[in-house]
């Protein structure tokens, strides 16, 4: 988001920051992510790109393509550490940020949750075989990525 957001734009990125509260919560109460809430957020997202330009059709689209195809090939090659939810809420993140802040997005989200993971690992609160929800991460990496994503790419490139 640049300094000058529009009331379409605002209203774009409420909408999702609205499915990533919902998609945390849900997670971590029912260790689930519900398709319902990820069908939202694409039935909302569709007419709001449009209408907000957010996000161009191409960027958002290649976001899709690109975020759900990194999230499918990690839960595939970590075979059911990573929820299909997870996957799906990956493509909706791309959708929402385009390409390259989405997949900003995503690492941030991996750093954020490996970070955690190990912490409650070492602390002996969780075991390699307990259950850590993923979704929350993904979304605070969304977050991050969408308030100061620009900001860390320039930094970084």
């Amino acid at each position: 988001m640049g300094n000058e957001v529009t009331l379409p734009q605002a209203i774009f990125y409420g909408t999702f920051l609205a499915v990533l509260a919902a998609a945390t919560y849900t997670d971590i109460r029912s260790r689930i992510i519900p398709n319902r809430l990820i069908l939202f957020g694409f039935a909302a997202g569709i007419p709001l790109v449009v209408w907000s330009q957010g996000v161009p059709w191409a960027s958002a689209l290649k976001g899709f393509a690109l975020t759900g195809g990194i999230m499918l090939l990690v839960a595939i090659a970590g075979r059911g550490a990573m929820g299909a939810g997870d996957v799906k809420l990956g493509a909706l993140i791309g959708f929402y940020l385009g390409p390259a802040l989405g997949s900003l997005a995503l690492l941030l989200g991996f750093i954020a949750g490996a970070a955690a993971g190990g912490a409650l690992l070492l602390l002996r609160l969780k075991g390699r075989r307990d259950y850590i929800p993923f979704g929350p991460w993904l979304a605070l990496g969304a977050a991050v990525a969408l308030f100061w994503g620009r900001a860390i790419l320039a930094w970084y490139l």
